[in-house]
C-alpha cells in the first residue's frame, strides 16, 4: 500500500512517494508514459496522498485557464489545483515549496474512477497535473516548454512550430514515415539550456500524431511553419523570431519572477539558434527539402 515511481522527463526526475493506497495502471489512458519511468536522481519529490483536499486561501490567484486549472500563491507557496472542465469541484492539489525541491500532492477519493479513493493512477495524474508541474519546475534548470512538434535528425534536434492548425502533425507523420528519423513529439517538446548547449526532448503530451518519445538531442534549429504553395525556407530576424516563439511557449506559474525567466529564456534562445519560417507543402517533399537543406549545411 505504500512505495515510490520516478518519472524522468526534460531530464528532471520527478519521484512520486504514496502511503496508505496503491497505484494503479490505467489502460485506457491516452497517455503512455512508461517510457518515462525510469531509475536515476530525483531532482524533486512528490509526496502523493489520496484522500481529503486541503484548505487554503483563493485569494492571490496567479492565474485561471478557466478549462481545467488554477495557481495561487498561499503561505509562502505554490498552489496548483485542477478539476474536470465540466465540473467545479477541484480533484487534484499540488502544494509545491517556492524552492522547488518538494511537494504534497492531495488526490480526491473522486478523481480516479473507478478506484474507490484506494489507489491512484499516474497517467490521469499526469495528464494535466503532471504538465503543471514539470513547467513549473523548468525554470530551475534552465527550461521551457514549448507548443511545437520536433525530430531528430542525423543526431541533431529541430523543432518546428507554430500556431494550432498550421501543420506541426502533417509534418510529424510524415517523418515518421522516413526511415533514420525520430520524432520527439507532435505538440510538446522540452528545451534546456544545459553548460552553454541547448538541448530538446521529447514529452509525453501527444498532439493528434499521438508521438512520443523520451529522447532528447542537441539543438541546431527552429523552423516556424506557414503554409505555401511551394517548400522554402527564410532565416528570421532576432524580433520576428522572438515574437514567434515567445507565443508558442509555457510560462512557469505566471508570477514576475517566472515570466521574467520566460521572456530572457526566448529573448536568449533566439540569439543563439538559427530561426527560420519555413514555408511548406504537406507532402514528402517537404521532408525531402529539409534533409537536403541540412546535408548542404
Amino acid at each position: 500500500m505504500s512505495g515510490e515511481i520516478r518519472v524522468e522527463i526534460g531530464g528532471i526526475g520527478f519521484l512520486f512517494r504514496y502511503k496508505n493506497c496503491r497505484i494503479k495502471e490505467d489502460k485506457n489512458s491516452e497517455l503512455n508514459i512508461k517510457d518515462f519511468i525510469q531509475p536515476g536522481r530525483s531532482d524533486f519529490i512528490i509526496d502523493v496522498e489520496v484522500g481529503k483536499l486541503p484548505n487554503y486561501s483563493k485569494e492571490n490567484m496567479l492565474f485561471e485557464a478557466k478549462e481545467n486549472w488554477r495557481s495561487y500563491n498561499y503561505d509562502g507557496n505554490y498552489i496548483l489545483e485542477t478539476y474536470k472542465s465540466q465540473e467545479v469541484e477541484t480533484n487534484r492539489v499540488c502544494v509545491m515549496e517556492r524552492s522547488l525541491l518538494k511537494a504534497k500532492l492531495f488526490i480526491s477519493p473522486k478523481a480516479d474512477t473507478p478506484y474507490n479513493g484506494k489507489a491512484w493512477s499516474l497517467e490521469q495524474l499526469m495528464r494535466i497535473m503532471g504538465q503543471l508541474i514539470v513547467i513549473s519546475t523548468l525554470h530551475r534548470y534552465q527550461g521551457l516548454l514549448l507548443h511545437s512538434s520536433g525530430i531528430i535528425l542525423n543526431g541533431e534536434g529541430i523543432i518546428f512550430s507554430g500556431i494550432s492548425g498550421v501543420g506541426k502533425t502533417t509534418l510529424t507523420k510524415l517523418w515518421q514515415a522516413r526511415d533514420g528519423i525520430t520524432t520527439l513529439s507532435d505538440d510538446r517538446l522540452i528545451v534546456r539550456r544545459e553548460k552553454g548547449r541547448y538541448f530538446i526532448y521529447g514529452t509525453p503530451w501527444p498532439g493528434e500524431g499521438k508521438a512520443v518519445s523520451s529522447m532528447r538531442a542537441p539543438l541546431r534549429e527552429i523552423m516556424f511553419l506557414t503554409k505555401a504553395e511551394q517548400n522554402e525556407v527564410v532565416p528570421l530576424n532576432r524580433k520576428e523570431s522572438f515574437r514567434q516563439i515567445i507565443t508558442q511557449c509555457f510560462p512557469a506559474l505566471w508570477d514576475r519572477e517566472n515570466i521574467d525567466f520566460s521572456l530572457g529564456f526566448c529573448r536568449d534562445f533566439v540569439r543563439d539558434i538559427p530561426c527560420f519560417e519555413f514555408g511548406f507543402v504537406p507532402d514528402e517533399s517537404a521532408t525531402d527539402f529539409i534533409e537536403k537543406k541540412l546535408l548542404n549545411g
